[in-house]
Order: C-alpha cells, then sequence, then structure tokens
C-alpha cells in the first residue's frame, strides 16, 4: 500500500466547511454585542437629555416666586416661572417659559425684558407640569431610537419654589 502525502479533496472541503461555519457563529455574535452596545447608547443618550433638561428647570424652579401653575389642576406641558433679584437694589426681572416644540424643550429666558430662546432639551416625546402649594412637580419622557428598537425613557421630579417672604 502506498503511503498517503498531503490531503484528499473531501478532507479540505470537510476543513473548509467547518471553517465557514465557525467564522459565521463568531460573527453573529460579534453583532449581536454590537447591538447590545448601541441599544445602551441610545438609553444613555435619553437619560443624558432628561437630565440635561432637568437641570435647567430645577434651577429655574428653585428661583420662582411664582409661576402660572394651578395648585391642584390637572397637569400642563407649558409652564411659566418669574422672580425678581432685589441684589444690590437692581430689582431685575426674570422670567422662564417651558414648553414643548416637536421633540424639543424650548426655554424662553427673559431678564429685564430681554428674551433667549434655547432648546434645552431634544427626543423629549412628553413633560408635564403640576403643583401642589409650592411643590412643583416634572414628567418628563423620550424615546431614543436605536435600529428597529426604541428605547423609552420617564422620569418625575419635585421640586419647591422659592418661598414668599
Amino acid at each position: 500500500m502506498r503511503e498517503q502525502q498531503g490531503y484528499n479533496l473531501i478532507e479540505i472541503m470537510v476543513g473548509i466547511a467547518v471553517t465557514s461555519l465557525m467564522l459565521g457563529v463568531m460573527t453573529t455574535i460579534v453583532l449581536r454585542v454590537g447591538e447590545g452596545f448601541d441599544g445602551n447608547n441610545s438609553l444613555i443618550k435619553a437619560t443624558n437629555q432628561i437630565e440635561q433638561a432637568v437641570g435647567f428647570i430645577a434651577s429655574d424652579i428653585r428661583m420662582a416666586k411664582f409661576s402660572d401653575l394651578i395648585s391642584g389642576a390637572a397637569p400642563v406641558s407649558t409652564v411659566n416661572l418669574g422672580w425678581t433679584d432685589y441684589y444690590a437694589g437692581s430689582n431685575v426681572g426674570y422670567k422662564s417659559v417651558y414648553s414643548l416644540n416637536g421633540t424639543d424643550l424650548q426655554r424662553v429666558y427673559t431678564v429685564g425684558g430681554v428674551a433667549v430662546t434655547s432648546v434645552v432639551g431634544k427626543s423629549i416625546s412628553s413633560i408635564a407640569f403640576s403643583t401642589s402649594g409650592s411643590l412643583v412637580t416634572v414628567s418628563i419622557s423620550t424615546s431614543a431610537i436605536s435600529g428597529p428598537k426604541t428605547d423609552n425613557e420617564s422620569k418625575t421630579y419635585r421640586f419647591f419654589m422659592r418661598p414668599v417672604p
């Protein structure tokens, strides 16, 4: 009997098939892990949008001495906040108005009669303001789309307005 040198055609084809199968499985695993990271990224972005918007809202509510919210009434999607700065006798009036324009949360900040409009949150799907006395409740939701999946994040915050002397 003759001694075999090298591989025959069947052995080579089986080796190629096994290698292809392993590469396919590994590619699928890598793609699934990547999709997981994308999903987490969109959720993180959604959460960051809420936190950014609430940073502005919290600051203004804590400074506000008055608002157009009616204690005990149903939540509304727009709020007007105002206060006067009596520091060093300046008597400067401040006003902040928050409203949802599409998916952008807009803030119109007025100081001494000069208004500046800015977007303080993007991809905001809903916002609701309500009050009970000087306690203001803010409920905010955002939607982040990651491929075929949509991540929703909702949070509720409560802040006290500045006491009126």
